[in-house]
């Protein structure tokens, strides 16, 4: 079952601060619902393209999955999502789930949300 603490989200900090630092990002962790490490970055550096009304005013939410394929002409953001999703699954990430037989069993989720500066 999904589980994630402010401990363990502690745990993760320093090594996903270190990530912003380096790619010159702001961000700040959260724990939504005690299964999410959420993290809220804020584009300082102009990295990403908000399109629309609605995308600048609440910002973009990072799919974990696909995100190479979505920002393919941008080899820096998928280096740093790269770093970053890395970074919040951890050392102890499992996932046995089995789509097929509806059976869902990870040690967490993650959230990255993009919102405009």
């Amino acid at each position: 079952m999904a589980y994630m603490n402010q401990e363990r989200k502690k745990d993760r900090a320093p090594v996903i601060k270190a990530i912003l630092k380096k790619y010159g990002q702001k961000g700040s962790l959260s724990v939504r619902h005690y299964s999410t490490l959420v993290l809220k970055l804020k584009d300082v550096q102009g990295m990403f393209t908000f399109n629309d009304d609605y995308q600048k005013r609440w910002g973009i939410s990072i799919n974990p999955y696909h995100y190479q394929s979505h920002y393919a002409d941008s080899p820096r953001v998928v280096k740093m999502l790269d770093e970053l999703t890395a970074a919040m699954y951890g050392q102890d990430y499992y996932d046995h789930s089995d789509a097929m037989t509806d059976y869902f069993n990870c040690s967490h989720y993650i959230d990255i949300d993009v919102i405009p500066a």
